[in-house]
């Protein structure tokens, strides 16, 4: 259970998505991806100067209007980052409807606007978010939508308590910040 491909060879393109002063991530050993602790996240947090700090943990998910009756078919996949902090602070989604600040609220999640509109949902709308290989489904509220959303293929920001019991936590893929010592 390594690191997957999409986030390696995609490292850079995402972090070209992020407005924060500094963006950490840790190397695969071993074919092992060690990830960055809620600890690192919490000193980072702790130190001087620093405005703003996320963990982002990058996955695949499916997303579909609540209660609909139809499977969800293989390729409705979109990349899910989930979040932990003030992801309204340090993601670069483009224009934004609704309040971003609610995922880190953990009130509900942000939805791309590209595949918003290739499963009919909007604001307001309950929605039922799966991880890939997961039994269990996630009911959230829809609060923001944004634009930059890779035609689809990033569609999804979510606070990491809505797949608490899905997604093994802890870890994350990227850590955020800004402010701090230069």
């Amino acid at each position: 259970s390594g690191l997957p491909l999409f986030a390696l060879s995609n490292a850079d393109q995402v972090a070209e998505r992020f407005d924060v002063d500094r963006v950490f991530h840790t190397p695969v050993v071993r074919d092992e991806h060690m990830g960055l602790s809620e600890t690192t996240r919490n000193r980072v947090a702790g130190a001087e100067g620093v405005t703003t700090t996320v963990g982002l943990r990058e996955t695949w998910a499916h997303v579909r209007a609540a209660g609909d009756e139809k499977p969800a078919r293989a390729g409705e996949t979109t990349r899910l980052f989930l979040v932990e902090g003030e992801a309204s602070e340090a993601l670069d989604l483009g224009e934004v409807r609704g309040d971003l600040s609610g995922v880190d609220a953990g009130e509900g999640v942000a939805i791309g606007a590209a595949y918003a509109r290739d499963r009919g949902l909007g604001l307001g709308d309950q929605v039922e978010m799966r991880v890939s290989g997961a039994t269990e489904v996630s009911h959230q509220r829809v609060v923001a939508v944004y634009e930059r959303d890779g035609g689809g293929q990033e569609g999804l920001v979510a606070p990491v308590s809505a797949l608490a019991r899905e997604v093994p936590g802890g870890w994350y893929d990227f850590g955020l910040a800004s402010g701090g010592p230069h």
